[in-house]
């Protein structure tokens, strides 16, 4: 078995958007491989072929989020002979015009960070010993450890791609992975804010606080409280909180604005009041399960 390696990602630090995590997941969930690089903090004797894995830290959810395999680096002269590892400017800005040591990867698998492999099962089923939350990168990981942790990552894969089929079976609803679901809102709340303003409504993005609706839009006296809803497939169905349903039940100028199909012909559907609510049947989608209290 190659020689494993833990490394780290805290999004504290570097966010999604800066690292190469975005583009390992989108090819890496059409079965093709990203070839990306990482920091490997001091550790130098990582060699092409060796296997890595990255793990998230800093807020939940904590836990495994991509893995793959070393590869040879291109344009950069490795630290010593037989190792990947090579130096390059620090991935930190705050640590500008210092070196930091790196190994490029050969993406295979790549979660989004709502989707990690939780370290509390990485202590209950791979190793209760092993520590999942080094402070630096390059963590070797010994042979009877990265065969659990092997098998305990395939599984866990596999059960989120089984879960993305059954999603796309239900027409694209909103049930897909963090990345996707974040470029479907901010398309379909673009979409429904432009349709507002087409008719010389003034539009107020109100999203980030939390009232329950995304845009206040009033136009002479009238006033609407619009939820967005985006769906990348055709069919109208949605997942809705229970603040914004009772937001909707108790407010009058409430409107939920559908927006299917959303990145080709993106249709809108309005639902309104009361008779909004009788159009649509809803299904619980999750629960919250706590212990009980013994008696």
């Amino acid at each position: 078995m190659s020689p494993t390696y833990l490394l780290t990602w805290n999004p504290r630090r570097i966010s999604w958007e800066d690292t190469d995590l975005p583009d390992a997941l989108r090819f890496t969930e059409r079965g093709k491989r990203w070839k990306g690089s990482w920091s490997c903090g001091i550790t130098k004797k990582i060699r092409p072929g060796d296997r890595v894995f990255l793990m998230k830290l800093g807020k939940e959810p904590r836990g495994i989020v991509a893995s793959g395999w070393v590869v040879k680096p291109e344009g950069y002269k490795p630290v010593r002979k037989g190792s990947a590892v090579y130096e390059d400017s620090h991935w930190d800005p705050k640590r500008r015009g210092k070196m930091a040591l790196y190994v490029d990867i050969d993406f295979d698998v790549a979660l989004d960070p709502a989707e990690v492999l939780p370290w509390r099962t990485l202590r209950s089923d791979v190793d209760s010993q092993m520590n999942w939350a080094p402070e630096n990168s390059g963590v070797t990981v010994g042979e009877k450890v990265a065969r659990r942790l092997e098998k305990a990552w395939s599984q866990h894969v596999a059960q989120r791609r089984k879960l993305r089929k059954l999603s796309e079976a239900e027409g694209g609803a909103g049930f897909g992975n963090w990345e996707e679901n974040r470029r479907v809102e901010e398309k379909a709340l673009k979409v429904v804010e432009r349709h507002y303003k087409s008719k010389d409504w003034h539009v107020v993005d109100v999203s980030k606080q939390k009232r329950g609706y995304d845009l206040v839009c009033r136009r002479g006296g009238a006033e609407e409280h619009v939820e967005v809803k985006g769906v990348s497939g055709r069919r109208v169905q949605f997942l809705i909180t229970r603040n914004e349903l009772n937001t909707w039940k108790r407010d009058g100028e409430y409107v939920v604005a559908v927006v299917t199909d959303v990145f080709n012909r993106a249709r809108i559907h309005t639902l309104r009041g009361r008779k909004g609510r009788e159009r649509l049947e809803m299904k619980p989608a999750v629960y919250i399960a706590r212990l009980r209290k013994k008696r």
